[in-house]
């Protein structure tokens, strides 16, 4: 009996790319991770993840950004 797994390939993008723009360019891959969780065709638990995370890198790196240069 064949077992299919259900992957939402654009959701486990979105959630690892969101993890590394923690640390690497955290602008530009945190669009490119929202924009991979919103177009996640599966509304997984990944892809809202992504989402999230990449929201608060951006936010984060944001607010480091303006206080240092203010």
């Amino acid at each position: 009996m064949e077992q299919t797994h259900n992957t939402d390939s654009a959701g486990i993008a979105s959630f690892v790319i969101a993890i590394v723009s923690c640390f690497l360019f955290p602008l530009i891959l945190g669009i490119v991770a929202i924009l991979l969780g919103v177009s996640s065709e599966q509304k997984s638990g990944l892809a809202t993840a992504g989402i999230v995370i990449a929201i608060v890198s951006m936010c984060y790196t944001s607010y480091i950004y303006f206080t240092m240069f203010q």
